[in-house]
């Protein structure tokens, strides 16, 4: 079975779940930093993100 992960732009953040990667993408384009509660819900993270951290 292959499962489908969504990343958020912004910071590489990855999630099983469109709805939470969208939520993620626009509170890193807004605040330009990462949310903590959507972080724990993250399976992983990609380091080719336009956050510095």
């Amino acid at each position: 079975m292959v499962q489908s992960l969504f990343k958020c732009e912004e910071c590489g953040a990855v999630y099983e779940t469109l709805a939470i990667a969208q939520k993620c993408e626009e509170h890193c384009r807004k605040f330009n930093a990462c949310n903590m509660q959507y972080l724990k819900e993250s399976v992983g993270r990609l380091s080719n993100s336009k956050l510095n951290y």
